[in-house]
């Protein structure tokens, strides 16, 4: 029995231990997405991606064959009149910048400068696309470049697409890095000291257990979620019901939205040139992509206060311990190690830590169950210190 009691003690620690580490898990989760939508990072990539597609494919300095009018046959110049109008014909050229965003419809970017190979800056304005499908990357360039290079462009895809996907995990990777360690060092939380606490202090070893159960059944045993996903699906379910006379052409319209495509260029693609209500559901779809990503971004604000209103249950704050946490010459060391942990744990992510707290409060349950399955009839009492708590 007392060793039961003793792997009580062991989980009520764990139990504590991954409930903090979950809840601030939930604060780096909602500034993840809150980044996200905020800086546009899915339309970011996909610029950076079409720029790079652009330079291997050689578009680079290429004139847009669709702006430049019909000549007709070359009178015979002097050889230092052909090199100038040569020199003036490539100073025309658009740069790898520019084709990127003419491929993306700038209607919702819009660049500064449009000539020379060299050009920078870009203002984003609206929602930018997220993905294009390589047939749209051909209709977008067909008849506006030579064909070997719109060739080269097609061949060049596959591995666009997967220098993309590449690129974007790695920098939502660095993104939820940098905000765990903004976070397990703004809140002082560190993971040797919290396990040191837990296993003293039985009083708040109870109390985090008990939040954490409660925690649990609010969520049912998994991560909530901090905002709704991709807007792409939502949007068309609003339109459909909005526009039930184009109810053929939106369903088409999905499937051609493979994940993180983009609802907008898809309902473009999809729907017929000749639809009465073709421009009334693109703006439309504008309002409602734009309305879902302020949901998205509350929802997400909404789940950090939470967040930030449980862990002062847990007696943890912004900043509480003050400066002297990281300049003590005595704890300091062990401070910033403990931070530094912490912060690796958290990127682990919250519904990685809400199913170890699952699995190991169902551990816990069982334990005491088969604890107070033993004891004769008419003992009384509860399990060790870490497993009282009952919900």
């Amino acid at each position: 029995m007392e060793m039961a009691e003793g792997v009580l003690d062991v989980l009520g620690v764990l139990i504590g231990f991954i409930g903090v580490m979950a809840i601030l898990s939930l604060v780096v989760t909602g500034l993840v997405q809150m980044t996200q939508v905020l800086l546009r990072l899915r339309g970011r990539n996909l610029y950076r991606s079409l720029v790079s597609l652009m330079n291997a494919a050689g578009v680079e300095g290429e004139h847009d064959r669709s702006l430049v009018p019909a000549q007709g046959a070359p009178d015979a110049k002097s050889p230092e009149a052909a090199a100038g109008e040569a020199a003036d014909s490539k100073s025309l050229g658009l740069s790898a910048e520019t084709w990127a965003l003419s491929i993306l419809r700038s209607d919702a970017l819009v660049h500064v400068g449009m000539r020379g190979p060299g050009v920078k800056g870009v203002a984003w304005l609206g929602q930018p696309r997220s993905w294009i499908e390589k047939e749209e990357l051909i209709d977008a360039l067909r008849d506006r470049i030579p064909k070997e290079k719109l060739e080269r462009a097609a061949q060049l895809f596959a591995r666009m697409e997967k220098s993309s996907t590449k690129r974007f995990s790695f920098l939502m990777h660095a993104n939820a890095a940098c905000w765990a360690l903004v976070v397990a060092a703004a809140f002082q939380v560190s993971a040797f000291g919290l396990l040191r606490q837990l296993s003293r202090d039985d009083l708040y070893r109870q109390r985090m257990i008990e939040v954490e159960k409660s925690l649990l059944e609010e969520s049912g045993g998994a991560a909530p979620e901090a905002g709704p996903g991709e807007p792409s699906a939502a949007a068309l379910s609003r339109l459909q019901a909005e526009f039930p006379g184009a109810t053929a052409a939106l369903e088409a319209a999905g499937g051609r939205i493979g994940g993180e495509a983009d609802v907008a260029a898809a309902l473009d693609a999809a729907l017929a040139p000749d639809l009465p209500e073709r421009a009334e559901i693109l703006r439309r779809c504008a309002e409602i992509v734009a309305e879902l990503q302020e949901e998205r971004l509350r929802a997400a604000r909404d789940a950090v206060e939470s967040s930030l209103s449980k862990l002062g249950r847990f007696d943890i704050a912004l900043w509480a311990k003050g400066a002297r946490f990281y300049w003590d010459r005595g704890p300091a060391c062990a401070n910033v190690v403990g931070v530094l942990v912490t912060a690796v744990l958290l990127t682990f992510g919250a519904p990685f830590w809400f199913e170890q707290l699952k699995r190991v409060s169902n551990l816990q349950d069982a334990l005491t169950a088969g604890m107070e399955a033993e004891k004769p009839p008419g003992a009384g009492g509860g399990g060790g210190a870490g497993g009282g708590a009952k919900t």
